[in-house]
This record gives structure tokens, sequence and C-alpha cells, in this order.
């Protein structure tokens, strides 16, 4: 009996062992280092203003120092996928709230120290884009408060983390810009105090940034300008302060009617992200519409148009910009045309005659993709009034004209190219950006269609014009009764758009046919960003 008993708890005992031997090892965080040294796996602990603290073995072992002088960058287990994608995915698009609503939901449910920092700090962001600066200071208050470590803690001192300077740096600009001054010069007078008492230079420029936004709504000018002299970041090493300093001192400028000023630190700044990797593409967006404005309202109609219209062939920005955009362009081309024309001398020179027709076609084309554009943007109103303005286009094709180029795209042997903002979409699909690309699918439900209208039976090549940078998963392509499925590629950047080629499907005969698109599986992170579908007859 007790020979049997003992084997039993051999077998029990090889069955632990067995299951604790396959089950699946924690994912480690990754330390990419400087000059060519091999990557750090491990399980990182905190962020310090010193380096990472960290453990290579999760279960135990001394912690170690990695110095940020050694440091390229850091990448968390989970980052490249799940909620944290998600959120930089809507972010990229200018989707500024539903960002900051999954980062907060990251933060909420947090089970690690970088998930709580990064995604309160990130939610922060978003809501500053978003121009909600008092929830943005709630967001970066919880990183105030919750991890400014403590000098004086038994048995070791307890360091603030490496994020917290500049949390509490955005929550002071945050309280500025509602004009909150006693607050933020509580926070002003920390960051001295810390510039003071440990030589940190970086701590005195902040104080110094959040100080020259309250200077500013007062009206001084003379006096703004020597405390903005003194805020000093630098744009290689510090480059996310540098470039959020600038841009909302230019913007402050511009709401204090000092356009020209602004215009020339907007300037500082395009001239200074040419030579910048570390910085995001939809950020040029941000400043190239910052710059067109603030040219416009100080009277430099040229070079503001320039700009503008340069924003509406960049492949990124949120839809609000590129609305922005092509409204106040097309309101300063109409206001220029209509100068023109009441030119009587002037409109009898060919030149300029054809001069205002060219004007008068372009704001038009502008005006009316901005009326069209996704969204609430005040500038999309602004569109539909200024066509109200301008009247019936006389140059206006007929419907007549508009079926037969129609028909002409869908003739034997050319291609139909399906635009994703043409595209039904079901499930938590969206229309972003401009021109639009369908984006946020997060369920295998979600699926994309289109109404296709084949006119010649045959086989047709199929592409997608899309990017991605999540993992990529399957999807299923259907044309009527016909289906193929594929796996894209990753592109270098949601910015970065490939072609794919999905292969081929047989059409048996002409007529109206639906054309759906879907993945297979669950996405991680995002199936996909589609810009279009296209077919081409190829027998």
């Amino acid at each position: 009996m007790r020979r049997h008993l003992l084997a039993l708890l051999v077998c029990f005992a090889a069955c632990a062992a067995t299951m604790a031997g396959d089950a699946p090892p924690a994912p480690k965080d990754t330390i990419l280092r400087k000059q060519s040294q091999s990557p750090i796996k491990t399980m990182i602990e905190t962020e310090t203003a010193e380096g990472v603290i960290h453990r290579v073995n999760a279960g135990g072992g001394k912690a170690t120092l990695e110095r940020w002088s050694q440091i390229d960058r850091v990448m968390y287990a989970g980052m490249d996928g799940g909620t944290w994608a998600k959120g930089n995915e809507a972010r990229s698009h200018g989707d500024y709230e539903v960002a900051a609503d999954l980062f907060h939901q990251l933060a909420a449910e947090a089970k690690r120290e970088w998930e709580k920092v990064y995604g309160s700090f990130a939610e922060g962001e978003c809501l500053e884009l978003a121009g909600k600066y008092d929830q943005a200071a709630l967001a970066y208050d919880l990183i105030v408060q919750g991890y400014a470590g403590n000098a004086a803690a038994k048995p070791s001192p307890v360091p603030r983390h490496r994020l917290w300077m500049d949390a509490l740096y955005h929550k002071g600009m945050c309280l500025a810009l509602q004009k909150k001054d006693d607050e933020a010069h509580k926070i002003i007078s920390t960051l001295f105090e810390i510039g003071k008492r440990e030589l940190i230079a970086s701590a005195d420029a902040r104080g110094n940034a959040i100080l020259s936004l309250l200077v500013l709504w007062s009206g001084d000018m003379q006096k703004f300008k020597g405390i903005f002299t003194k805020v000093v970041f630098s744009p290689d090493r510090e480059t996310e302060t540098w470039f959020h300093c600038k841009v909302t001192v230019a913007e402050a400028l511009r709401e204090q009617k000092k356009a020209k000023e602004a215009a020339q630190v907007y300037r500082e700044v395009q001239s200074q992200l040419a030579t910048l990797n570390a910085i995001s593409r939809d950020r040029e967006v941000q400043v190239a519409l910052g710059l067109g404005l603030s040219l416009l309202e100080s009277d430099q109609r040229g070079p503001a148009v320039m700009a503008l219209v340069r924003i509406d062939a960049m492949p990124y920005g949120s839809s609000d910009q590129h609305c922005a955009a092509r409204c106040s362009a097309a309101e300063a081309m109409w206001q220029d045309q209509q100068k023109l024309v009441s030119d009587v001398e002037a409109m009898k020179k060919t030149a300029l005659a054809d001069w205002a027709a060219e004007l008068e076609v372009t704001a038009r084309f502008m005006a009316t993709a901005a009326a069209n554009a996704p969204g609430n943007s005040p500038y999309k109103a602004r569109a539909k009034t200024l066509l109200q303005t301008m009247g019936p286009d006389k140059n206006a094709p007929s419907e007549a004209d508009e079926e037969i180029a129609a028909s002409m795209n869908r003739a034997p042997g050319s291609s139909i190219v399906l635009a994703a903002g043409d595209a039904k979409l079901l499930g938590t699909l969206r229309h972003q950006g401009t021109p639009a690309v369908i984006a946020y699918w997060s369920k295998r439900e979600d699926t994309a269609s289109w109404q296709v209208q084949i006119a010649k039976p045959g086989t047709y090549a199929v592409s997608l014009n899309y990017s991605l940078v999540c993992p990529p998963v399957e999807y299923v392509l259907t044309l009527g009764d016909q289906s193929i499925k594929g796996i894209p590629a990753v592109t270098k950047s949601w910015e970065d758009f490939a072609v794919h080629k999905a292969g081929n499907i047989t059409v048996a005969a002409a007529g109206t046919l639906t054309l759906t698109l879907k993945p297979t599986q669950t996405p991680n992170g995002g199936l996909l960003n589609l810009l279009s579908v296209t077919l081409t007859q190829i027998k």
C-alpha cells in the first residue's frame, strides 16, 4: 500500500514538474544599448533620472542600474500590441480623444509601473492636443503625486521616476494655458527649487517656460521675450519637451494676435525638424498648419497658401488638420480671386483672367474637400459657408458627363480603384485622415465593403494600398462568391504606404458585386490601415 502511495506521489510530483516546465516564461522587456552593444532581455522595475533599474531574473537576483548614457531606448513587453498600440494608432491619425481613452484604460488597468506612468503621460499629451487642458492636468497629476520618490526613505532612498519632472512641467503648462496663475506659480517655485538644490538646469528651463506663458497673457511682450530667452532645451536630447514648449508658446502668441512672432517660432521649429528622427511625421502637419495660419494672420498670403496647400499632399495628420488647411487655403484663394476679378483693367489681360479662373477652380476644390471632411471641425462649417458665397459652379460637369467618366473607369482592361472613404464599415472600423483610410480593426467581425460595377467577366488582379506596424494577421477578401486570403507585410510606419498583391479573382458574369475585406482572426493591434483596393482586369 505504501509502495503504491509512494508511486502515486512521485507521479504527482513528476506531473507538477512537467507542468511547471511547460509554463511559458513571462515576456521580458528589452533595453536597446548604444554603440551596437547587444540588447538586454530583462524585467525593468523603474526608470530614474540616472538610468533603468532592472533584474535579468524576474524571480529575484540583484537589481542592476543601466545608465542612460549607454541606452538607446527601452521597449516594454506589451508595447507592440494591445491597448498601447491601439492608442498610438489613434494618436497617429489625430483621433486624440479616442487615444486618450485608450491610454487611460491602460493606466487604470495597469499591472506594471510602465503601464501606469506611460499610460497616464500619453493620456495627458493627447488631452492637451485635444485642447482639454483641465483633464490633461489631472492625468499628469497622477504621476506627480505617485512617482515623486522619497529621498528620506529607509533603508534606502526611493528615486523619482524619469517622467516625474516632465509630468510636473506639463501640468504647469496646462494650468498656465487655463490662466490659473496661483496654481501654476506653485509649480514654477517647485521647479526653481529643484534647479537650485540639485543644480538641474532643465528644471529652471521648465519653470521659465511656464512663467513665459503667464507673462505672455499679461501682454508684457518685452518681459515675455526676456524670460523666453532663458528657456533652453536641446532638440537632440530633450526633443519632446523642446517641441512641446515651442509649439505651445507659438499657439499662445497667435491667440494674443502676435501672428508674426508665432510664424517666426514655427519656422524655427520646422527647420529643426528636418534634422530630427525622433519626431513622428504627424508633428510636421501640426507645425505646417500652425505656420500657414500664422502667415495668413500676419497678411503674408502667398507663403501662407503654399504652406497650407503643402499639407494637402501629406498622407498623415488628422482629418481636422487637413480640413483646417483646405478651408483656410480656399478662403485665401477666393479672396485673391475676388480682388482680381474686380479689377476691370487687369481682367482684360488673358494671363490674369486665366489665373483668376484657376484660382476659382482650386478654391472650389479645396472648399468642397473641407466641407465633406469627416468629423465636426469648425472649419467644415466655414467651408460650407464659403461654397454658398461662391454660388453655383459654372464649370461643373453634367450628370451625363459624370456617368460617361465613370463608365470609362470601368472599361475592360482598366483598373477599378475602391477608395477607403467609399467603403461601408461594420464593427469598430472608422474612417481616419485625408485622404481617408480604414482603421481600428480590432475584432474578427470588422468588415469593410464596397459595391463594384463589373463591366466584363474575366480575371482580376487584386491589390491593397495599405500601411501596417502591428503583428500581421490573415485577411479574407471576397468578391461575389470568390475569395482569396493573404497576410500583408509590415511597413516602416503607419505613414509609409505600400502595395500588397492579394492575388487573382475570376468573375463569371458582369454586374454589380459586393467586395468585402475582413480579418480571419482577432487582430493584435490592427489588421492594417487601408487606403484603397484596386482591381485590374488581366484576362
